[in-house]
C-alpha cells in the first residue's frame, strides 16, 4: 500500500496514512444549555472505543466541573457536567461545545478518505470537520487563594485567544488529588472539585481552580490546557 502524507508550510505532518499521525474529527457540536446541571445528547452516538474529547466555550464567567461521558465504548451518547462559581458568587450559564475523536467511521458517502497502512483503520474522512489545535500548555500561573466559608479556592490561569476557540473540559472531575508543601512537609490533599473556566468578563484567561479544605496550594498541577477550533 502506498504511503500518503500531507505536510504544512513549516514541514509539519498534517495527515498521513502512517500510524502515529492522527487528526481529531468533530463528530458533534452545538449549544450547552444555560443551566447549573448540564446534560447534552449527541445527534448520533459516537462509535469509537476510546472516549471522545469534549472542548467548550462559556457564555461568560464561571466554571465547568464534574464532567462525565454518557454511554460507553462504541456508543458514546453525550455528556453531563455542572456549572459552578468556584468562589465568584455570580456566573453566566451556558456555552457551546465540540466533541472530537480520532479514527472516524468510514461512512457518510463520497469524499476523500485515508486508511492506516498497517491496520486499515480510517484515519481521515473529509466528511467530518477537522479540529485544529491552536495552543496548549501544562504550565499554569498561580494567581491567588481565596476562602468562602470553610472552603479554600486555589486559582491558576493561562492566557489564550478566546475568539471562536474552544478549550478542553472533558478532563475535569469532581475530585482531584494533589500535593502541597507546608513548612518543608509534603502533604497529599483531596479537593472537593476541580473546575475550568473564566473569572474575568473579557474571557482572556482560562482558569483552573481547585476547591479544598486545605489552605495549602498545590505544588504543581500536571493538567493540560488545550484549545483550538
Amino acid at each position: 500500500m502506498a504511503r500518503i502524507r500531507f505536510t504544512g508550510a513549516l514541514g509539519q505532518v498534517l495527515i498521513s496514512s502512517e500510524d502515529g499521525y492522527r487528526v481529531l474529527h468533530v463528530h458533534a457540536q452545538g449549544a450547552i444549555p444555560s443551566s447549573s446541571s448540564v446534560s447534552v445528547t449527541y445527534p448520533v452516538p459516537i462509535k469509537t472505543q476510546s472516549p471522545p474529547l469534549v472542548l467548550a466555550t462559556r457564555n461568560g464567567v464561571g466554571y465547568w466541573i464534574a464532567f462525565a461521558h454518557t454511554g460507553g465504548p462504541g456508543n458514546w451518547t453525550g455528556f453531563t457536567a455542572s456549572s459552578a462559581d468556584m468562589g465568584l458568587g455570580t456566573i453566566v450559564e451556558g456555552g457551546t461545545y465540540k466533541t472530537c475523536c480520532i479514527d472516524p467511521p468510514n461512512d457518510l458517502g463520497s469524499g476523500f478518505k485515508m486508511r492506516s497502512r498497517s491496520t486499515g483503520v480510517c484515519t481521515f474522512n473529509s466528511n467530518y470537520q477537522v479540529f485544529s489545535f491552536l495552543g496548549g500548555s501544562q504550565t499554569w500561573n498561580y494567581i491567588s487563594t481565596g476562602r468562602v466559608g470553610v472552603t479554600y479556592y486555589h486559582h491558576f490561569s493561562r492566557s489564550w485567544t478566546p475568539s471562536n476557540n474552544y478549550f478542553l473540559i472533558s478532563h475535569v472531575a469532581r475530585e482531584f488529588v494533589y500535593w502541597s508543601e507546608s513548612n518543608g512537609v509534603v502533604n497529599q490533599n483531596r479537593s472537593t472539585m476541580l473546575g475550568i473556566g473564566h473569572r474575568e468578563t473579557d474571557l482572556g484567561n482560562v482558569y483552573l481552580s481547585i476547591a479544598s479544605i486545605s489552605q495549602d496550594r498545590p505544588r504543581e498541577l500536571g493538567i493540560p490546557l488545550m484549545w483550538g477550533r
